[in-house]
């Protein structure tokens, strides 16, 4: 496997932290927050042309490497040899999954594995990464962020499987946090309600209606890609005492149980 190293000159923290999925919408904005905060990042995602793309937008030293969460774990073998090679990470965002919309009667079991697979398995691979001594960077504690969703825990129509697969990466982040206290690792949660992207922007304009409907339940509206980077920033940066919590960030859409 191969690491791919930045070229900018400009002076970065030495921290590292490890951002799953930095080539989705919302990872993209999670490096460029991380990085303008002085953080080296690993940025990890299926397109290689496009990660180099995104580290090119950012300050700092970076690398980059091609990961499948088809295959979960290779995500493990690939944090732990970048971590031999090149020094242990402060940090790690699981932001990488994968959404499907699909009622029950059309549902296969094929797309609810798919879902758990990369959802929830992409996550456990992350953690067990973690659990490493030569992965964790020593004398603070180590902050792992899993990017969830409200789905975890407010139901709607038509997501059983991907609601299901968020559900269970709450119930690991928690099983995870007792496991991994004493080695002074953090595992939190964000459960995300919906995010104005590029991807929910398209839905908008071919179901208007539908999305008219969702934004009525979020009582301060849809939320931006930053509102998300600032949770995980507050997490990896001022987190010393939470672990095994979920923190909603969803514009006060839990608040309807």
């Amino acid at each position: 496997m191969e690491f791919k190293q930045g070229n900018d000159n400009q002076a970065v923290n030495s921290a590292r932290v490890v951002v799953c999925g930095a080539s989705s919408e919302l990872g993209q904005d999670i490096c460029q927050r991380l990085s303008n905060n002085g953080y080296s990042l690993l940025l990890l995602g299926r397109n290689l042309a496009l990660l180099e793309q995104i580290r090119g937008t950012l300050p700092g030293e970076h690398q980059v490497a091609q990961v499948d969460l088809n295959e979960p774990d290779s995500l493990t073998e690939h944090i732990i040899a970048n971590a031999t090679a090149h020094g242990p990470f402060q940090g790690a965002v699981q932001c990488a999954g994968v959404h499907q919309m699909t009622p029950l009667r059309s549902t296969c079991y094929a797309d609810f594995e798919r879902m758990f697979r990369i959802n929830t398995g992409g996550a456990l691979a992350l953690l067990q990464a973690f659990t490493r001594k030569k992965v964790r960077a020593a004398g603070a504690p180590t902050s792992v962020v899993l990017l969830s969703s409200v789905s975890q825990s407010q139901a709607e129509p038509a997501v059983s499987g991907y609601a299901a697969s968020k559900a269970a990466m709450a119930a690991l982040c928690r099983s995870a946090a007792l496991e991994l206290a004493k080695d002074q690792v953090l595992v939190n949660c964000i459960a995300a309600g919906m995010i104005k992207t590029p991807l929910n922007n398209g839905y908008a304009e071919v179901a208007a209606e539908a999305i008219s409907a969702i934004e009525n339940k979020h009582p301060l509206g849809f939320g931006q890609p930053g509102d998300i980077s600032d949770a995980v920033l507050y997490l990896l940066q001022q987190n010393r005492w939470s672990t095994g919590s979920t923190l909603y960030v969803d514009g006060g859409f839990s608040c309807r149980a």
